[in-house]
């Protein structure tokens, strides 16, 4: 299995998103996700941000919440 930012699998409970490289598919809508730790996953994704830095990728934190734009 390879990992990494070049080719994801996302394990969400029992569903998988799988987030390969190629042609964009933009799907209108949002994706809600309940995390254990909040802080560690905005460390996760500050981690992230420089290996997707030439990508659509970012992320904002709020005060309860993390709104994140995928790759």
């Amino acid at each position: 299995m390879m990992v990494g930012v070049d080719n994801m699998w996302v394990n969400i409970g029992r569903s998988q998103m799988h987030l390969p490289t190629g042609d964009r598919q933009r799907i209108r809508g949002t994706i809600g996700l309940v995390v254990p730790d909040l802080h560690a996953l905005i460390k996760r994704l500050r981690d992230a941000a420089a290996l997707l830095s030439d990508t659509q990728f970012g992320f904002r934190e709020l005060e309860k919440f993390v709104e994140a734009t995928c790759p």
